[in-house]
């Protein structure tokens, strides 16, 4: 078993105090000629699904993905043109690149149920809209097999031409076909939703408006235990110094970091009002509380990668395979609201297809060093062994030393000069030292002393931690 680490901050690197104080004995362990840097993907400008039937003839993305016994589902918010109908349909694939719509004969559509709608979200004489599915696959032990697959969505009530009711509806489902609804379940909400599991509790994240304090579109997340019963709404992305004046927080997809413990992503959706057009940013957390988006490469998508779109949308849901992180997003040619009478949209061109944005294992952020750098890490119990993840330059390197923690020397045979890599893949580094792990002390943490050059350091992982007395446990807490 391995136990990840990331770097979505500087949590885990010791800072270091740098001079001599009462009460502090100081060690060589302040960090120097490194950086956290976040990663744009590659882009594919190949769709991997495109409006091709009559009910998602303008929209094919907006999307969730989930990996479920051997097979991909693809969750995907569908709008016909005439009359302007929403639903949510469904893709599956068994390689996660070649995506069918089957034929689910759920729902009529123009007189035919031979189609892959799962439900209606709007249409004519309906007296609702709704959009922003979320569909997320449970994997936690003691959820029920008939709630194994989850549903939330935002639900526009309206009296005649006037909004009488917004809020969040949820669904529960065996096998993500046939659903069970739970009906509204709090107040609010609009547009694409987020949800996780942690500690206990889901968190569900969604636009809204803080209309006692900014007017902007922001991130609102909410508490459950249950799934029915939802509390303590807080807001994040509220009207940042770094934020544009004129920017809106859209959608807000999220996701446990693969392998880690204690660290989030999310991929919002960014409405930059002035100039109408959306493109999502990547942001991260430990706590799922506080959350930081890079002022450096922090856009993963842009109109520009994409000849000019300007209606781009991250999807939620990703595929881990051959060392990648596989995720995807929705892609029109025109405006966010100008669409919707430009002549283009009435064309391929206006439509809303699915693509692929692919990062390395791990590969969202990294700690970087241009020249000679270095850092200590805080204490940690290093288990049976040490495996990097790490890209290593022209003449580059990384070494590790394990010290002792009040002094940060190293202990006999892991010193620097000890510490080798072993190559395992082409991103994956085995780390070995002159002595075996095993000559480590047992019931003590040490801390990694690292000095890289020209190199990156996505992850560090611990070999078979002991998970009863040597789990390198956060203290993040979600307040």
């Amino acid at each position: 078993m391995k136990e990840k680490h990331v770097f979505v901050d500087w949590y885990e690197v010791d800072p270091g105090y740098g001079i001599d104080a009462p009460g502090y004995m100081p060690f060589d362990g302040s960090p120097y000629g490194v950086e956290i840097v976040a990663h744009k993907p590659f882009i594919e400008r190949t769709p991997i699904l495109v409006p091709s039937e009559p009910w998602d003839i303008r929209r094919a993305g907006f999307g969730y993905m989930v990996y479920v016994n051997g097979k991909y589902y693809y969750y995907y918010e569908a709008i016909n043109r005439t009359p302007n109908w929403i639903m949510l349909c469904l893709a599956t694939s068994e390689d996660g690149e070649h995506w069918i719509k089957p034929n689910l004969g759920l729902v009529e559509f123009q007189g035919s149920k031979d189609n892959n709608i799962i439900k209606m979200g709007a249409g004519e004489g309906f007296g609702y809209v709704d959009e922003g599915d979320l569909v997320y696959y449970d994997t936690e032990e003691n959820v029920p097999e008939d709630e194994r697959f989850k549903m939330l969505f935002t639900r526009v009530t309206y009296d005649g031409d006037k909004v009488a009711d917004v809020g969040i509806y949820g669904a529960l489902s065996k096998d993500g076909i046939h659903w069970n609804h739970l009906g509204r379940i709090f107040k609010g909400g609009d547009s694409f939703i987020g949800l996780v599991f942690d500690q206990g509790k889901y968190y569900a994240f969604l636009k809204a408006q803080d209309p006692k304090h900014i007017i902007r579109r922001t991130i609102i997340r909410y508490e459950s235990k249950d799934f029915r019963n939802w509390e303590n709404p807080t807001y994040i992305f509220n009207g940042s110094m770094n934020d544009k004046p004129d920017m809106d927080y859209y959608t807000s997809p999220v996701f446990r970091w693969p392998g880690v413990k204690n660290a989030f992503v999310m991929m919002p959706t960014v409405f930059y009002r002035t100039q109408d057009f959306t493109e999502p940013v990547i942001a991260f957390s430990r706590d799922l509380n506080t959350w930081n988006i890079p002022l450096k490469n922090g856009r993963i998508v842009t109109k520009e990668d994409m000849g000019g779109n300007k209606s781009i949308y991250a999807n939620a849901g990703y595929i881990l395979k051959d060392n990648k992180a596989i995720h995807t997003f929705s892609s029109a040619f025109t405006g966010h609201n100008g669409y919707t009478c430009d002549p283009l949209y009435q064309t391929e061109k206006g439509t809303h297809s699915t693509y692929r944005m692919i990062y390395r294992e791990d590969g969202y952020t990294s700690l970087h060093a241009d020249s000679h750098g270095g850092f200590t890490s805080i204490p940690f119990y290093v288990g049976e062994g040490i495996e990097l993840n790490a890209e290593i330059g022209l003449k580059g390197f990384v070494k590790i030393a394990i010290t002792d923690v009040e002094k940060n020397e190293p202990y006999e045979g892991f010193s620097f000069e000890d510490c080798k890599l072993e190559k395992i893949d082409d991103i994956h580094y085995k780390v070995t030292f002159a002595k075996g792990y095993d000559e480590l002390p047992k019931d003590k943490k040490v801390r990694l002393k690292v000095k890289l050059f020209r190199a990156d350091i996505y992850s560090y992982s611990f070999i078979n931690v002991d998970n009863d007395e040597g789990e390198n446990k956060s203290s993040y807490k979600v307040a």
